[in-house]
């Protein structure tokens, strides 16, 4: 099926952006910094190991 990546994509925002809000508020501020931090290296990881 074409641009089904696509559309798993936009579900998998869709859902972490909801739980983020409903969950999100409830978590110390160190452990969404954590979080933050760490997705943005993993982030960081998959980009250099794709160049």
């Amino acid at each position: 099926m074409r641009g089904l990546g696509t559309l798993i994509n936009v579900v998998a925002v869709l859902v972490g952006s909801g739980v983020g809000m409903l969950v999100g508020n409830r978590l110390p501020e160190r452990t969404r910094s954590t979080v933050t931090d760490g997705l943005g290296l993993i982030t960081l990881i998959v980009g250099l190991l794709n160049v």
